[in-house]
């Protein structure tokens, strides 16, 4: 059960401001690149960081993940950025993606952003099909 949860965030090259892989910056022409780090402490277990690192050109949105799904384990994402509304902002970005490490799967998920203002909701959810073992198959969001 996590207790507590740090999240580091840094901008990379060509960002036109804060972004995280669930609240993307709007579809452009040129590459936008987010890096960020997740910090977790848990009752009775080590500090987890997950390292994320997404890439947009587009509509076309890559992630890569080291420790979010769980320890040891990595994922690759590819998916593809919606957007609709201006004042009421509505992004949506449905993936696919391989895990690999100590769990090998794969994995659809989806992440989303609805934003009016300085007001934001986001969420993001994924199911994962472990494909040497149907007894670790998974389902979790992240509101």
């Amino acid at each position: 059960m996590i207790v507590a949860v740090l999240s580091l965030c840094a901008n990379a090259v060509a960002q036109s401001g804060p972004s995280t892989a669930i609240v993307k910056p709007q579809p452009t022409e040129a590459w936008s690149f987010t890096t960020y780090v997740d910090g977790y402490i848990a009752p009775h277990s080590s500090f987890l960081a997950s390292p994320i690192f997404t890439a947009d050109h587009s509509h076309l949105h890559l992630e890569a993940r080291y420790g979010y799904e769980d320890r040891h384990i990595g994922s690759a994402w590819a998916g593809y950025n919606y957007s609709a509304g201006t004042n009421l902002k509505l992004q949506l970005t449905p993936m696919i993606g391989v895990v690999f490490g100590a769990q090998t799967g794969i994995a659809p998920g989806l992440e989303g952003s609805l934003t009016y203002g300085r007001f934001s909701f986001s969420s993001s959810a994924e199911y994962v099909f472990d494909v040497k073992n149907r007894d670790n198959n998974f389902f979790y969001a992240w509101p």
